[in-house]
């Protein structure tokens, strides 16, 4: 890897990561605050609406913000193209979704869901004015612009979010908190870019980069459906209300690591997009960024299964105790989600979106088995048969990616499972380490059993993973 392109790699991840970090902060209590204000039924309805707005926005987002990075020579004509075919395509699914609402109400036997989703879908004609500005600072990787722009759009979305709460509008809270962070997000990336566009009635340019953006759509629709099968088959099979718990218990286990791996990976795109017929660096960044998310995905993740009997009736309140189980459960496979969506970064990035569909493809075979066998036993059986689904399809990714980048497999699971053994070991101690009468609250059990359990991963670090982890990546950040 090129010492600029690194520089450009550590300084999109500091930055990133930093304004990520504190509007997380921010965010996470907000979200707290919320949940309990809410009611399962309020996270029900949003779920649905947000499956069918994530399948909406994948077609008529169209892989057009990617298309700018691959395409590299932003021309105006170009640019009008690409905010013409996005205008026309979001319009067109806003459409389709306000027809087609009352029989997505019907079908889940929900009847307000309706109106909400008309309202909720309104996000995808907005889209369409921070595609082009998003796209421009993607290629020039000016994370830390994208990073400050994020910081505030969340910060706005949780405030919204909090007041409406706050104020017992239920489910509309999340509706206009959405709405509201969509707005500022457009009109910000848009300040900051100035990049002139418009309408065009000619299409030519676009068309280099169709193909690309075709299977690029195809591999998001498949990944849409990959994570929002459970939804379907919940909210149908389980009802609303359970789905609502069900969401919360994914959304919560997913929460802190999600969010950063979806910079990690954000940077990556870029990254792999400079180098992608340079096979020797992709697979070093490749290697190096699964190292780096295993080293912090296993003991944070880990950390939320052991901790989640007791922060959830701490901040949630006792309408939630039945999300425990499912969160914990969960929350041990969300390192391994954060591997994929890192091979999948990568198979994007290189313009090899066709590997990521035909994954894809034999995931919703193996997630729709695990989801119809699982839900037969309630929200715990629907979680325990998700989670065991994925962990083959994790396998399935890996070797693929082993055999296109050469890369030895043997080394790629050492890499990912040392820092699962010691996860593990930090799991069992906090787990099993007993309430004493020093714990005023649980609130004091939370913050030193965090502690017991951060002193115990990095003491195994230390001693067992330095020459593996520490040494390489501090060797990274200095170059």
């Amino acid at each position: 890897m090129s010492s600029a392109l690194k520089q450009d790699v550590k300084r999109g991840l500091a930055w990133s990561s930093l304004g990520k970090l504190v509007t997380q902060l921010f965010t996470w209590l907000s979200t707290f605050f919320v949940i309990r204000f809410l009611t399962p039924n309020d996270y029900g309805i949003i779920e649905i609406c947000i499956a069918i707005i994530s399948f909406s926005f994948v077609l008529s987002e169209g892989g057009l913000a990617d298309s700018i990075v691959r395409y590299k020579e932003l021309t105006p004509k170009f640019l009008k193209e690409v905010f013409t075919v996005s205008i026309l395509l979001n319009v067109f699914f806003y459409l389709i979704i306000w027809v087609t609402s009352p029989l997505v109400a019907s079908f889940f036997n929900v009847d307000n869901l309706t109106t909400v989703l008309r309202v909720v879908a309104l996000q995808l004609p907005i889209s369409s004015f921070f595609i082009v500005p998003l796209g421009k600072l993607r290629l020039d990787m000016d994370f830390k612009s994208i990073a400050v722009i994020d910081g505030i759009v969340g910060v706005t979305n949780a405030i919204i979010t909090f007041l409406c709460a706050y104020n017992g509008m239920g489910y509309w809270a999340l509706v206009y908190g959405t709405l509201g962070a969509n707005i500022v997000k457009a009109i910000m990336l848009n300040i900051k870019t100035k990049i002139p566009y418009g309408l065009t009635t000619r299409l030519e340019e676009i068309k280099n980069v169709s193909s690309f953006s075709i299977y690029t759509v195809i591999s998001r629709v498949l990944w849409v459906i990959f994570n929002k099968l459970d939804v379907i088959i919940v909210g149908r099979v389980l009802g609303v209300v359970a789905l609502g718990v069900y969401s919360v218990a994914l959304q919560i286990a997913a929460l802190p690591l999600i969010k950063v791996a979806s910079i990690i990976n954000q940077i990556s795109f870029s990254a792999y997009a400079k180098v992608s017929n340079e096979v020797d660096k992709v697979r070093y960044y490749f290697l190096l960024t699964s190292k780096l998310l295993a080293l912090v995905s296993f003991p944070v993740f880990f950390g939320i299964a052991a901790l989640a009997p007791l922060f959830v009736p701490l901040f949630f309140g006792e309408k939630w105790l039945d999300s425990i189980v499912p969160m914990q459960i969960f929350a041990f496979i969300v390192p391994f989600r954060v591997q994929v969506l890192s091979c999948q970064a990568m198979f994007q990035g290189i313009g090899k979106p066709k590997i990521n569909s035909k994954n894809l493809v034999v995931g919703i075979f193996l997630i729709s088995l695990g989801l119809l066998i699982g839900s037969n036993a309630g929200i715990v059986g629907t979680a325990i048969g998700w989670v065991s689904a994925f962990f083959i399809y994790f396998f399935v990714v890996v070797f693929n990616v082993a055999k296109q980048l050469k890369i030895d497999i043997n080394h790629y699971i050492i890499n990912v499972v040392i820092p699962l053994i010691f996860a593990s070991i930090m799991w069992l101690a906090v787990s099993f380490f007993p309430t004493l009468d020093i714990f005023i609250n649980s609130f004091v059990e939370i913050l030193v059993k965090v502690f017991i359990g951060a002193s115990l991963y990095i003491t195994l670090l230390l001693m067992f993973g330095k020459k593996r982890y520490i040494l390489p990546l501090l060797s990274f950040l200095k170059k």
